[in-house]
């Protein structure tokens, strides 16, 4: 009779390791961090665009793949990257997500503004920019930066530096 409740024991304990076992995998693999937006190797062309993600609590940036000086994002935090290419992973509570990357790609927008007497030459790319005439240089806007001419009939260039 002790060796049948022994053997039961036995079972009980080990169907329980299997339980227990079971809702730790769940835990940690089906409910790990994963970043679902932008994809892996992704170019974004535009100005705004949210990180999606789930199961996260925070969200490492970095330009460099082993995340030295890591930029942390938490919900609702608002950042601004320059153009280049970034390492991004998803921290939860106990695990981190897989690391992947996107590239926020060059953009060279040069806006003319019409006023009364004169243009306003507007940087709307998010590269700085040199400005020139057919035979001047009217110099370097910085992102969302403008400078005002006389109006004219020249042409105007913008160029990213």
């Amino acid at each position: 009779m002790k060796e049948k409740i022994k053997k039961q024991t036995k079972i009980f304990l080990l169907a329980e390791a299997v339980f227990v076992l079971a809702i730790l995998s769940y835990v940690l693999f089906f409910n790990s961090p994963k970043q679902i937006y932008p994809i892996s190797g992704m170019s974004i062309y535009e100005d705004n665009f949210v990180l999606e993600i789930s199961n996260g609590e925070t969200v490492l940036i970095s330009s460099e793949k082993n995340f030295v000086n890591p930029i942390v994002l938490v919900e609702g935090d608002d950042i601004t990257l320059n153009p280049g290419l970034y390492y991004w992973k998803v921290r939860g509570t106990l695990l981190e997500s897989e690391v992947m990357n996107f590239t926020i790609e060059s953009r060279v927008g040069l806006d003319i503004k019409e006023k009364k007497v004169s243009y306003e030459i507007v940087n709307s790319g998010n590269v700085p920019i040199k400005v020139n005439t057919k035979n001047d240089s009217l110099g370097i806007l910085n992102e969302s930066e403008s400078i005002v001419v006389e109006k004219n009939n020249l042409s105007y260039e913008g160029r990213q530096i």
